[in-house]
């Protein structure tokens, strides 16, 4: 979808927000610099009900491994949990660097069908970026409109599992977690420049590929407790 001429988009947006609430993301397509992406982005919050907007540029310059799968801003708690967020591409990698989305409606029902001991597991999690910050939540979460969804970050050392199921050791435990999201991957996102994919947070998870060269993505957050750059609602 080309999001040239944003005027037109004012109600047409509304549309896209519901697609992204009902399939979990939308590819819009616009200029590839900073002042196009944060229009539209600005945009996409005022047609979902948002209050603020967070953009942050990402730069990278060759990354050898996987960015681990994950909910976006899993150390926060579950009333600042973003509920979505939208990546605009200024420059796509050489090589690799494909943003990869997993349905985690659809992991979360496999996992609880093949290890319903699961359903108790609680994990903590860490931020890196901001000391202090942290919050636990149940690895299999029962959300209002969604049902069964994952809340969840692959192993790290900012990870804690607050209970492990007897019948596993926490390496099974991960495995299998892991083993479900992969199942369910329903998006591998190879970046062109213009780019702009919103994301429903509330039941995706996504994960970044290795990737060569010179690569840098805006990250924009609705709502993020830390993230305000634009404020949208009055």
């Amino acid at each position: 979808m080309l999001a040239n001429g944003f005027g037109a988009w004012r109600f047409d947006l509304r549309d896209v927000c519901e697609e992204v609430k009902i399939r979990g993301y939308v590819n819009l397509r616009t200029d590839a610099d900073e002042a196009a992406i944060a229009e539209l982005a600005t945009l996409v919050g005022q047609a979902r009900g948002s209050n603020s907007l967070g953009m942050v540029t990402v730069q990278g310059q060759k990354a050898g491994a996987w960015l681990p799968m994950h909910t976006e801003s899993i150390s926060l708690g579950e009333s600042d949990l973003n509920q979505c967020f939208a990546l605009g591409c200024l420059e796509a990698a050489a090589v690799g660097g494909a943003t990869c989305l997993y349905d985690g409606r659809e992991a979360a029902r496999s996992l609880a069908a093949s290890f319903p001991e699961v359903l108790g597991v609680r994990i903590s999690y860490r931020s890196h970026a901001y000391p202090g910050e942290e919050a636990t939540h149940p690895l299999i979460f029962d959300d209002p409109d969604y049902g069964l969804v994952l809340r969840y970050r692959s192993r790290l050392e900012t990870n804690t599992v607050v209970s492990v199921p007897s019948t596993m050791n926490e390496d099974e435990l991960y495995q299998a977690v892991d083993s479900a999201v992969r199942n369910a991957l329903t998006l591998s996102h190879r970046w062109r420049p213009g780019d702009f994919l919103i994301v429903n947070n509330r039941f995706m998870i996504h994960a970044r590929a290795p990737y060569e060269g010179s690569r840098a993505l805006v990250r924009c957050r609705y709502d993020d407790p830390h993230h305000r750059t634009i404020k949208i609602g009055g």
